[in-house]
C-alpha cells in the first residue's frame, strides 16, 4: 500500500468516524481492506479507492467501516467500573427513589461503543443479581455501535465457547446462558433488557436518552481532541441531572469537558454531572 493509498483510508475513517489512524496502523487497513481485493469485486486497490471516492455506494462504505473498526471486547471487561456500578452507583439510584414522593423507577443505561454486546450484556446481569430487573423498577439498556455486524452479533446474543469464557465463571454462565450446540445463548430476561442500534458518537442524540449511567469506555482514545470534546458534551447532554460517566482507565473528561467533576474516592475515569 502506498502512502498515498494509506493516507486516503486515514482520511476516509477521519471523516466518517472521527477516528486517527496513525502511522502505526497501516498493517491493520492493509490486512483488513484485503476481504475486498477479490477479483469479482475490484480490479485492485485502486480500482476500491476509486469506488469510495465516488461516494455512490452507501453499502460499500459501511462495509469498509465495519472493516476499520476494532471490537476488541468481553463480558467484564476491567471488572472496577462494573464494581462501581454495583457498589456505588446503584445503590444511590436506590436511595435516591426511596427519598422521592412519586418514586421514579425506571433505570436506563446506555453502552455506547458496545461492540458485540459483551458489555451491555455484562450491564444486564448485575441489574438482575441486584433485583433492578423486576418490580418496581423498570430497566432498559441501550447499546450502540458504528459497526453493523457487531450489532447483529449483540442482537442474537449468542457467543461461542471462547467468548463466552471470556470474563464470566462458570457460576454466571450457567446461570445467565443456555446451551445451544456449539455456542451459548443469553437468556431472554437479560436479552430483553437490552436494545441495540447503529449510532455514531458524532452524531448529536443517542436513541432513547437522557440515561441514568453512561458507559463510554476505550473509545476516546480513537478520537483527536476536537471530536473528544464533542463526544462528552453529547454525553453530557445525554445523562439524566447527577447522571454518571464511566470511561476506559486511560482515558478522561477532565480538560475537554466542564460538566463533569469526579466523586472522591470514585474509581478511575468515573465522572458525575456537575449540579
Amino acid at each position: 500500500m502506498r502512502p498515498e493509498e494509506y493516507q486516503f483510508f486515514v482520511d476516509f475513517v477521519s471523516r466518517r468516524l472521527g477516528h486517527e489512524l496513525g502511522p502505526d496502523k497501516q498493517y491493520l487497513v492493509e490486512s483488513r481492506i484485503q476481504q475486498f481485493l477479490r477479483p469479482e469485486l475490484f480490479a485492485g486497490l485502486g480500482d476500491l479507492i476509486a469506488n469510495l471516492k465516488i461516494g455512490s455506494d452507501q453499502c460499500l462504505e459501511r462495509k469498509v467501516i465495519d472493516a476499520l473498526t476494532v471490537n476488541e471486547t468481553f463480558f467484564f471487561r476491567d471488572e472496577t467500573p462494573f464494581q462501581f456500578l454495583r457498589n456505588v452507583i446503584l445503590p444511590q439510584i436506590k436511595q435516591q427513589a426511596a427519598k422521592k414522593i412519586s418514586p421514579d423507577h425506571s433505570l436506563k443505561v446506555w453502552s455506547a461503543a458496545c461492540s458485540s454486546g459483551q458489555e451491555a450484556y455484562s450491564i444486564a446481569m448485575l441489574l438482575y443479581e441486584d433485583g433492578f430487573a423486576s418490580a418496581p423498577w423498570v430497566p432498559s439498556i441501550v447499546a450502540t455501535d458504528v459497526c453493523s455486524w457487531a450489532i447483529d452479533q449483540g442482537r442474537k446474543g449468542t457467543y461461542s465457547d471462547f467468548e463466552v469464557g471470556r470474563g464470566l465463571g462458570e457460576q454466571r454462565k450457567l446461570e445467565h446462558f443456555v446451551h445451544q450446540g456449539d455456542c451459548w445463548g443469553i437468556k431472554p430476561r437479560l436479552k430483553d433488557m437490552v436494545q441495540f442500534a447503529h449510532f455514531n458518537l458524532l452524531e448529536k442524540f443517542p436513541p432513547q436518552a437522557p440515561f441514568d449511567v453512561i458507559f463510554c469506555r476505550n473509545v476516546l482514545i480513537y478520537f483527536d481532541v476536537s471530536n473528544k470534546k464533542k463526544v462528552l458534551e453529547t454525553i453530557a447532554n445525554s445523562l439524566k441531572p447527577h447522571g454518571w460517566l464511566i470511561l476506559g482507565g486511560t482515558e478522561t473528561a477532565m480538560g475537554l469537558c466542564d460538566r463533569f467533576v469526579q466523586p472522591k474516592g470514585a474509581a478511575t475515569a468515573v465522572y458525575q454531572l456537575k449540579r
